[in-house]
């Protein structure tokens, strides 16, 4: 499974710092994180959720963003999606597999930029996000 690798930084031989990769395309992640089938409903939760849940929670870190705003100039986002289907359409297994990659990007990011062991375990053990069920509506 090359999910983090995905977003794994490299290291340089010539200088030994670590080189972030260019960013994932939209189908390299569809094709380690979506389900069978459901490739276009992945992607377009996917870019719909992204701002607010890994933009927000690495700070524009990620994929080789660099961040020279204030804490004042820096954009807040909030998202929330309500998926609606018919009962075994995929609507759970689409969510979970779009926070999974998230969640992956999030750790690769933090992992890669911090030097703190203790930070980057805490940051993986819990996730940026809260998912809220309403069942029966």
């Amino acid at each position: 499974f090359g999910a983090r690798k995905l977003w794994a930084a490299q290291p340089d031989s010539r200088t030994s710092a670590t080189i972030r990769p260019s960013p994932p395309t939209m189908d390299e992640i569809s094709q380690v994180y979506a389900p069978v089938n459901l490739k276009n409903q992945f992607e377009e939760l996917y870019r719909m959720l992204h701002p607010a849940l890994v933009e927000r929670s690495t700070g524009g870190v990620e994929q080789g963003m660099t961040n020279n705003a204030t804490t004042s100039e820096k954009k807040k986002h909030n998202a929330s999606a309500f998926l609606q289907g018919s009962r075994g359409s995929g609507k759970s297994l689409v969510l979970e597999q779009c926070l999974h990659a998230f969640q992956d990007e999030i750790d690769a990011v933090r992992g890669g930029s911090s030097n703190n062991k203790s930070n980057t375990t805490n940051s993986k053990r819990k996730p940026p996000f809260r998912i809220v069920r309403i069942n029966g509506i």
